[in-house]
């Protein structure tokens, strides 16, 4: 799964949401209508949204880069996608549907690869007689394989200019092709849905086609929705990606729109002090000002890494919006009446889903047995949910969005059951041979360290760990905790070095499109691979791919279940809950709508009223 607009993301792992009488969480969970204002005081009648004022909200970790291939956490994509950088295929924020995006429409064929190694495209319709293309019989013994929906023509908006003002065409489509799909771009979490468009061809400077070399029930979705248009002129002004790719690629790392990024999105970036603010203002030539409005002049992210240092922001107009904090800080904020006054209390399904993962490079994590008295011992997930989390997260067993059909609801949560736990790891080997409090198994003692990013003690995955520690000592486990800061931590979790970790995915935008092979096929561990823990498993692959390309959805239902399975009975690691999240906001801010995808809100939308 990514993050915008479909699979999922790295994402640091945050508090989470209220839940309501049945046990589930608040909110709105599926497609449907979204209202704005529902946090705010009612006003009759609603006053019209108008431009101007600068909208600045915080953010708790820096920017490694701004461009969201490169650095794939939830925090970069969900500030450069949908204001700075956009795709051919959009995404609606209510009914979850695609719509018309830098393409204003496509059409969709199937392919034939022939025994000679030759492609024929067009319409195919399989029966017992046979097959036909375009109405054509085609002789089986001539074809190789069949590829339902694997070819798509996108035609194009004529009236789109990039921020520099170079006019958008079907070349900036090429080169973000070439850009994305090259195994030398560093960006394996993005170059494993696009290595599989084997071909872009340019018709004209305002048409072209794109053709995957096999089926995948995600085709439009990734061709259309998972490549940010980027301008080619400003990248690649030599021409060096077909000339002299090599050359291209070995200064990548270094080029300065990865921290510049230019695009065709409502807002352009307007300046970046980094680890302190990200400033977007509102690009006057945008194509779509009706369905995607400029409220605000400018949005300002602002870099302020403790919880209790954004509300005090808050309080003092430095700030407008805290978009996430803990459920105690939450309730203890809203206590004062001046704050419950002057801000909105919001609390709202974020999809995403925490977890603790254990790296399958270490040995102590390869007998499944181990693994599964971690799950039984390590942490009371429930009780956590209940004292910390004051009742506000839903368990989850396995990747897929809560809510969604994918999301296999015989698999219940294991139970905090320590008994088991230390007779499970008594069979796998590890005893306490020498009485020194610490079990070991030949030799070695059962010890390892956890990493998380650096954060207060008060966050609840802090809170989480140091309860994990205490219940793995009385089990005869040492664990360290290690906290870095977010790009030290990042960059240990990409190159493997770390026993343990503790994280979260944010889930597909929308989350009813989802892709579990980024995260668990084994052609996705290496360095900056989104598999990072390193979980193998031959069947596992065989199912990922299967499911990839079984368009039938309730086939295809059948074998995300049947993955949810294995990786529920293998236990790679401990799936906690589904988080929602606290936010608060001035309520001098109107036609404020919380979306269940990603991130939540459009910012673009938010207009200042009041003075």
């Amino acid at each position: 799964m990514r993050r915008h607009p479909l699979a999922a993301l790295l994402a640091i792992a945050i508090p989470l949401l209220s839940a309501a009488e049945d046990g589930e969480l608040k909110g709105a969970k599926r497609p449907g209508p979204v209202q704005p204002d529902i946090y705010n005081d009612p006003v009759s009648p609603p006053p019209a949204p108008r431009r101007g004022g600068d909208l600045t909200f915080a953010e708790q970790v820096s920017f490694r880069s701004l461009d969201p291939d490169q650095d794939n956490s939830a925090t970069t994509s969900e500030l450069v996608h949908g204001y700075i950088l956009e795709s051919l295929v959009g995404s609606d924020q209510e009914t979850w549907a695609e719509r018309d995006g830098l393409a204003t429409r496509w059409v969709i064929e199937d392919t034939l690869l022939l025994q000679d190694g030759s492609l024929l495209r067009g319409r195919v319709v399989q029966s017992p007689d046979g097959v036909t293309l375009d109405g054509t019989p085609v002789p089986k013994e001539r074809i190789r394989e069949v590829r339902l929906g694997t070819a798509f023509t996108f035609h194009l908006r004529k009236d789109v200019v990039f921020h520099n003002g170079q006019p958008f065409t079907a070349r900036d489509v090429a080169f973000t092709w070439k850009l994305l799909r090259d195994p030398r771009n560093g960006m394996p979490s993005i170059q494993n849905y696009i290595q599989d468009i084997s071909e872009c061809t340019v018709l004209d400077d305002y048409t072209v086609r794109l053709v995957y070399n096999r089926q995948y029930w995600m085709a439009l979705s990734v061709v259309g929705g998972y490549m940010y248009i980027r301008p080619h002129k400003a990248w690649d002004p030599d021409g060096l990606i077909d000339s002299d790719p090599d050359a291209f690629f070995k200064k990548l790392n270094e080029h300065p729109l990865l921290l510049k990024p230019i695009g065709t999105g409502p807002y352009q970036l307007d300046s970046l002090k980094k680890d302190f603010e990200v400033v977007l203002k509102r690009f006057d030539r945008y194509w779509d000002p009706v369905r995607t409005p400029q409220w605000p002049d400018r949005i300002r992210v602002r870099i302020i890494k403790d919880v209790n240092a954004q509300l005090q922001a808050l309080r003092n107009g430095e700030i407008a919006y805290v978009p996430t904090m803990p459920p105690e800080i939450f309730d203890q904020f809203f206590e004062d009446p001046a704050n419950a006054r002057r801000f909105a209390a919001v609390e709202n399904i974020y999809p995403a889903m925490g977890y603790i993962g254990w790296n399958h490079r270490r040995a102590i994590w390869k007998d499944k047995r181990v693994r599964w008295a971690m799950s039984h011992g390590a942490v009371d997930i429930d009780k956590f949910i209940r004292e910390v989390l004051k009742g506000r997260a839903e368990r989850v067993t396995g990747d897929f969005y809560r809510y969604s059909p994918s999301y296999n609801p015989d698999l219940k949560p294991i139970p905090y059951d320590p008994e088991k736990a230390a007779d499970l790891l008594a069979e796998a080997g590890w005893w306490d041979s020498n009485n020194d409090g610490i079990l070991d198994k030949d030799g070695k003692p059962f010890q390892f360290e956890m990493l998380i990013r650096d954060m207060p003690p008060t966050m609840p995955a802090i809170q989480m760990l140091l309860q994990m520690q205490q219940n793995l000592k009385k089990l005869g486990i040492r664990m360290e905790i290690k906290q870095l800061e977010w790009g030290a931590f990042l960059e240990k979790i990409e190159r493997g070095d770390f026993d343990a970790c503790r994280l979260g995915w944010a889930l597909s935008s929308p989350p009813s499109r989802q892709d579990c092979f980024q995260i668990w096929h084994s052609s996705q561990i290496g360095e900056k691979g989104s598999n990072h823990l390193a979980y193998a498993n031959p069947e596992l692959d065989r199912l990922l791919e299967d499911c990839r390309r079984e368009l039938d959805a309730a086939k295809r239902r059948d074998l995300e279940f049947r993955i949810q399975r294995l990786l529920y009975d293998e236990q790679p690691e401990i799936y906690l809950y589904m988080p929602a999240e606290h936010r608060a906001y001035d309520k001098a801010w109107r036609n404020v709508k919380f979306y269940v995808p990603r991130p939540g809100h459009a910012l673009n939308e938010w207009s200042r009223i009041a003075p």
